[in-house]
């Protein structure tokens, strides 16, 4: 029995790994401003490719520390190149994919000053 539950728990837990790496993808825009796709239904987790855009892993989880909030916070997987971003709707679970995006361009501006700074 302790063999089945341990199974279940470690092939859930890829599940859960490789559909968060392969999931909706949001991505950078101009100023670093995080842009979800219009085009399909708001998610609770994002990824965004992340290559070339930090020397190390330090320097992003730094980053995306200084921008995890209430409403929102990122998981860094430098190795692999992604970012997870998961939007938290217990904050208000009325925001829709407009709104979400026009907090994320709302945060742009500090986002690319610190992505300078760094």
């Amino acid at each position: 029995m302790r063999t089945l539950i341990f199974s279940l728990l470690i092939g859930a837990s890829w599940m859960a790994t490789a559909a968060t790496a392969d999931g909706v993808k949001a991505e950078f825009g101009d100023n670093m401003q995080i842009v979800l796709p219009a085009d399909q239904p708001l998610q609770a987790v994002y990824t965004i490719d992340i290559s070339g855009l930090f020397s190390n892993e330090g320097a992003a989880n730094q980053f995306f520390g200084m921008f995890t909030e209430n409403v929102v916070h990122y998981v860094v997987h430098f190795d692999e190149n992604y970012v997870e971003v998961h939007l938290h709707s217990y904050a208000d679970p009325a925001w829709t994919m407009t709104q979400w995006n026009d907090y994320f361009a709302a945060r742009s501006v500090k986002m690319k000053a610190v992505y300078e700074s760094l």
